[in-house]
């Protein structure tokens, strides 16, 4: 026979299951034992409340640069009573976090030791959601980082100053840099990443940049088109834009964002052709 009981008292519940007792006397006067000491000697510590920032962690390609993490209900610890403050945690976050993220999405866990020995390890939950940023608000999508030199747009009003002439006095300043440190210019690779807004029609890829301008609340429409983080056209206008950047820019590694599958078959199809002689 077994007895379960469970007590709400102040700052402790407690679960007793007593197994194997001969009599109900036997059960009761056990299971009273068991709870009389669990409550005397541990208590329930709430560590973090709900929605608490326990650490932060880095988000790419996100609107947002980090985010915190947490619970997003209160968290509570049982321990023996008055040992809550010896408590250590260490939080240890999941890398890389890629934008979208999702509110409670798994975002790495919360080890937690008491007098040096494991108390248990808990789920550390995304405390809010994240957007995959735009092609002019993105501020870091590299997930290394190699010293080399970059341009960052760090809001929309920078972004949209930030135009193709700008971008190629900065690239004729980084080749003077490597002049100077005794590095052939030439051997500085380029590369650029662009959002690509090109369509069949003239048309359909205007409407597709009026479309991207308004989901950023950007009011220039135009210094949305002649942005060097997009590529805005038809074929044959991509075609070139691309040949000036690599013959004028000295671009020769390209990164490129899509708005769906059927965009990069297209792209495949009408343009890569150009630069590969297939």
């Amino acid at each position: 026979m077994a007895t379960s009981r469970t007590v709400y008292v102040a700052d402790v519940t407690v679960d007793v299951l007593v197994l194997g007792a001969g009599t109900d006397n036997g059960r009761t006067f056990d299971s009273q034992k068991l709870l009389n000491y669990g409550l005397q000697f541990f208590q329930d510590v709430k560590l973090y409340g709900a929605g608490q920032q326990v650490t932060s962690l880095r988000v790419y390609k996100g609107s947002s640069s980090e985010m915190g993490v947490g619970f997003l209900h209160d968290f509570y610890v049982t321990v023996p009573r008055g040992a809550g403050k010896y408590i250590q945690a260490r939080a240890v976050t999941r890398q890389p976090m890629l934008a979208p993220v999702t509110r409670g999405q798994d975002a790495g866990t919360l080890h937690l030791t008491l007098g040096g020995k494991p108390l248990g390890s808990y789920t550390l939950r995304a405390l809010s959601n994240d957007r995959v940023a735009g092609p002019l608000k993105r501020t870091d999508c590299s997930l290394v980082s190699d010293g080399a030199a970059a341009v960052v747009l760090a809001d929309i009003e920078t972004a949209l100053k930030f135009d193709k002439a700008d971008l190629k006095r900065r690239i004729d300043k980084l080749r003077g840099f490597a002049k100077t440190a005794g590095r052939s210019p030439e051997a500085v690779e380029i590369s650029g990443q662009s959002f690509v807004l090109a369509a069949d029609s003239k048309a359909e890829s205007d409407a597709m940049v009026r479309a991207t301008a308004q989901a950023m609340s950007i009011e220039d429409i135009e210094a949305t088109r002649h942005s060097p983080q997009v590529l805005v056209g038809t074929a044959d206008e991509v075609k070139r834009e691309l040949r000036w950047r690599i013959e004028e820019l000295g671009i020769t590694y390209f990164s490129l964002e899509f708005l769906s599958r059927e965009k990069i078959e297209w792209f495949a199809e009408r343009i890569i052709p150009e630069f590969t002689g297939a």
